[in-house]
């Protein structure tokens, strides 16, 4: 079959390249055509024994959404041959895509996927409304398909989540970590206490408050050091201005934080042996996001065997457990004191974390250090929970349910009535039969999936009683 795919492009190093990687090697080795709409895709050269099949290149116009990859979106949306049109982008701010998609299903009929991730709790209701247009809607984790079913309730929608990867990111010994710390951070002192922040710089990652609350950290604990491990300067302005702002010490012997190197830029990013030398090298990963679709830099510290602290929202209720199961969580929301706009970006609110309770999980950690390596440490008994469920998460697992559902394409296409290589069926009295029609792999996902089994009602009821805890 021919997939027509509007992905960010796998060749790049961002954290969606890594998600379209998994889909198109799972059609790849199930024998399908693929044409692939790049997003973020502005190289000139890159594998293609890797990645044997067309994408599409963004132009260089200077506009600011050459990245998005529109102007080839347009004309293959609208004049490709594909079988089945995967989506697989935010749905904020793609209008365009699904007006294109809209067009081109008034001419011919083909089967449309959408995997899209859920990074809030609160969002303007109509964004969702994409859904009632494909025929297979996806999410990365159960928390986006709560979101979704409260705005939607009657909306079947599947949850896949994004592959882990613990072949490629696991633990060091501890002699090579001390090692990689001296190599990565000149650090000669085995007692410093390295803290990790790897996001991308923009402003729904909320990077001035991971300086500002490490700062008042480092107040009490000297011997501690923060690592940015972003683009100095991108969408979220300009982080060592941020840190200057606030009394950082940045350079000397009392440095404070750590950025990565001025020439450092997101889509290239680093290589996957450099990352898990600077995730075996930390001592925490942290995270102040407002929120995330799944939480890639997450996952892969657990891999690492490194403790995360991560905002008790959205993806990470998933990832680290609601109960903190394997990561240390920090207190979220709950109140407009703890909830922002993101002004000229978003139109909804966003929860922000506590700063008091990200202190208090990183002294949690900070306090354990010393017995780290030791079978009844608190800390490694967590670590190694948080390793032992991404374990069940891998590529290959992940890959299989991408599989399960590509078989289901014919048959959802040929109930659909497409006149294509499949051969002529019936065609359906209305395009709310087709609609009706094409969602029978949902329904029977749902009753199959291996996912969390949490409740709606557990979900809620726990979030109910977080948001009632006093500072």
């Amino acid at each position: 079959m021919k997939y027509l795919l509007y992905c960010e492009s796998p060749a790049i190093m961002t954290g969606l390249a890594q998600v379209t990687r998994v889909i198109v090697d799972a059609l790849l080795e199930e024998g399908h055509a693929i044409e692939l709409i790049g997003v973020n895709h502005f190289l000139s050269e890159y594998d293609h024994v890797r990645y044997p099949f067309t994408i599409h290149p963004c132009s260089l116009t200077g506009d600011k959404d050459d990245s998005r990859n529109l102007v080839t979106a347009k004309d293959r949306i609208l004049n490709g041959d594909y079988d089945v049109f995967f989506f697989g982008c935010d749905l904020g701010g793609s209008n365009e895509v699904f007006n294109w998609r809209r067009e081109a299903r008034a001419k011919r009929d083909f089967l449309t996927i959408a995997y899209c991730p859920v990074d809030c709790d609160q969002v303007p209701a109509d964004i969702f409304l994409y859904f009632d247009e494909v025929e297979v809607s996806i999410t990365y984790t159960n928390h986006g398909k709560r979101v979704i079913n409260r705005y939607r309730p009657e909306l079947p929608i599947s949850v896949i989540y994004l592959a882990c990867h613990p072949d490629i990111f696991y633990p060091l010994p501890p002699e090579e970590k001390r090692a990689i710390r001296k190599r990565m951070f000149n650090i000669e002192d085995d007692n410093t206490f390295i803290v990790t922040n790897v996001n991308r710089n923009q402003g729904r990652k909320d990077l001035y408050r991971t300086l500002a609350i490490f700062h008042e950290f480092h107040k009490k604990y000297a011997n501690s050091v923060l690592y940015m491990h972003c683009q100095q300067e991108d969408r979220g302005g300009n982080v060592t201005s941020m840190a200057k702002s606030i009394g950082m010490t940045l350079i000397g012997p009392e440095t404070e934080v750590i950025f990565a190197p001025p020439s450092y830029m997101a889509i290239w990013g680093f290589s996957d042996i450099s990352m898990n030398m600077l995730y075996n090298a930390s001592d925490c990963l942290v995270s102040t996001s407002t929120g995330e679709g799944w939480g890639l830099s997450t996952t892969s510290a657990m891999c690492a065997g490194c403790p995360v602290v991560v905002p008790l929202n959205t993806a990470n209720l998933d990832i680290i457990g609601e109960h903190e199961e394997r990561g240390w969580g920090i207190r979220t929301g709950g109140d407009i004191d703890h909830q922002i706009m993101l002004y000229g970006m978003t139109c909804n609110p966003r929860d922000i974390i506590w700063a008091d309770s990200m202190i208090e999980k990183m002294e949690m950690i900070y306090k354990h250090r010393e017995c780290f390596y030791e079978l009844d440490c608190p800390i490694i008994q967590k670590v190694q929970r948080a390793r032992k469920w991404c374990m069940q998460y891998t590529s290959d697992e992940i890959k299989d349910q991408w599989k399960q559902l590509f078989k289901q394409c014919p048959e959802l296409i040929a109930q659909m009535g497409v006149k294509n290589v499949l051969g002529q069926s019936e065609e359906p009295s209305s395009r709310e039969e087709k609609y009706i029609q094409a969602r029978p792999y949902c329904d029977k996902q749902k009753q199959t999936s291996n996912f969390l089994q949490n409740s709606d009602k557990d979900h809620e009821l726990y979030r109910e009683n977080r948001y009632k805890q006093t500072p």
